[in-house]
Parts: C-alpha cells; sequence; structure tokens
C-alpha cells in the first residue's frame, strides 16, 4: 500500500509539473512578440535533417521564436532554446547571448571571453535533433544528459561543415559551452587539474586560481570538443546507450542499432 501511495504521488508531482510547465510555454506562445514558425521555414535545417535521417518524421513539431525577455520572464533565462517533447514544440529566443549578464566572479569574467557565438539556426538545428531522437524514441539514450547531447552536437557536425567551417571552428563555435560545462561539472576532473597545478581545492577556489585553470579547462574542452569528432567519424551517428554510461568514451559508440 505504502509504495502504491509513493507511486501516486510521484505520479501527481509530475503532473503539477507538467501542469505548470504548459502554462508557462502558453504563456509565451500567446506573447504578441511571439512568432510562430515550422521547419519548413528553415529550408536549409530542413534538407539536412531529411536527408540524415529519412525515416524520422518531425514536421510537426512547431518552433516558437520570443524575445529574450519574454523567456526570462516565465522561467527560461539560461537557455538559447529547448525542444519539449510532450507538447512537440522548440522555443527559440530571436537573439542568443550565451553566458549573459555580469559576471559573479572572476572565473565567468575570464571564461566570457571564450563565450559562443550562436544564431537562431544554431539553436534550431541543435533542438530539431533533440525533436528527432525523441522521434525515433532513443529510449536509452535520453536517461543520460550527456549521451543524448554528445548525439545531438556530433550530429550537428556535418550540418556545420556544409556551410564550409572547419572542424575547429566548429569545436570553438558550437561544442565550446557544452564541454566546458561537462568539465566544470565534473569535480574528480577539476581535482585532477588542481593536483596537477599544486592548487587547493578550497572554499571559492575557481575563482581564486581562474587565471590558471580558465585555460586549462578550455583547452581540455577543445581537445575534448574534437575527440567527440574523431569518435563519430570512427563509429557513425547512429548511438544507441544499452547500458550507462562508462569512463570508456568509446563505448558509447558500440552499440549502433539506430538505422534512420
Amino acid at each position: 500500500m505504502y509504495l502504491y501511495q509513493q507511486i501516486r504521488h510521484f505520479s501527481n508531482l509530475k503532473k503539477k509539473q507538467l501542469s505548470e510547465l504548459t502554462n508557462r510555454v502558453n504563456k509565451i506562445v500567446k506573447n504578441s512578440s511571439t512568432v510562430q514558425k515550422c521547419i519548413a521555414d528553415f529550408p536549409v535545417i530542413e534538407k539536412y535533417l531529411n536527408e540524415r535521417f529519412p525515416n524520422v518524421d518531425i514536421s510537426d513539431v512547431k518552433i516558437y521564436l520570443a524575445e529574450s525577455y519574454c523567456m526570462k520572464k516565465y522561467g527560461f533565462k539560461d537557455c538559447g532554446g529547448c525542444y519539449i517533447d510532450y507538447l512537440k514544440c522548440i522555443l527559440a529566443k530571436t537573439r542568443i547571448v550565451t553566458m549573459s549578464g555580469a559576471a559573479k566572479g572572476r572565473f565567468e569574467k575570464l571564461m566570457k571571453r571564450h563565450a559562443a557565438k550562436l544564431d537562431v539556426e544554431d539553436v534550431i538545428v541543435h533542438e530539431m535533433i533533440h525533436a528527432v531522437s525523441a522521434a525515433a524514441n532513443r529510449g536509452g539514450a535520453k536517461r543520460f544528459n550527456f549521451e543524448e547531447e554528445e548525439f545531438v552536437y556530433t550530429n550537428s557536425v556535418d550540418f556545420y561543415k556544409e556551410k564550409g567551417m572547419q572542424e575547429q571552428e566548429i569545436v570553438d563555435s558550437v561544442f565550446l559551452p557544452f564541454c566546458v560545462y561537462d568539465i566544470v561539472q565534473n569535480r574528480s576532473e577539476l581535482l585532477k587539474m588542481c593536483t596537477k597545478q599544486r592548487i587547493i581545492a578550497s572554499k571559492d577556489f575557481m575563482n581564486t586560481h581562474a587565471s590558471i585553470l580558465v585555460p586549462l579547462i578550455v583547452e581540455k574542452s577543445r581537445k575534448m570538443g574534437l575527440h567527440m569528432i574523431e569518435l563519430h567519424k570512427k563509429y557513425g551517428c547512429r548511438l544507441l546507450v544499452v547500458e550507462p554510461p562508462t569512463n570508456d568514451t568509446s563505448k558509447r559508440f558500440s552499440s549502433i542499432d539506430f538505422d534512420c
């Protein structure tokens, strides 16, 4: 009986969260400054996705371009865009500024120098590949945020190459925020850096030693981005995760069972 009550509690909690999210999205959608689009309004992206994933239909996904103030007002301040699967819609800011706002410390101030320069098209292709992933029911990968993002980023590489961008440029302009975030969130990786530099990981050490840590993190992020592209070229785009991620990155590409 207790288990049933727990299940019911979490079910009700999820319904409440979804209801609140739906209300916030609807307020953005109905705002007078918001413009509705569809994938056909982005023919270059539509062509790329149709050729890459010919058996996945995402034509029903609605795209809403919203002003930054509107996204911020309704709880989407820190994202340039997002795909909401159960509503089959994408929210995207009309103007994308990564690491916007005043830096909270020296670490953020130095990191802002490496902020990616994105436009609306970058956000749309990224979120549309999330929609592809959901439509293809890549259930295993969706449980692990890193693998889902890795799938999306690597499957956008050829899109940028068709625009004439080189791999290093793609990493610096598109991949870097994701790779930096992954490294910064990996405490063991940060501790290794600190140990090599003889830095004591005390309170506020990120700001205290920002001039040392930021270049190291950016360099490692660039290497990580290039490594992702190399693995993508070696193992292919059709990633299906069937078990929790391991430290061996190549294992995330070892199960190819997704023929789009």
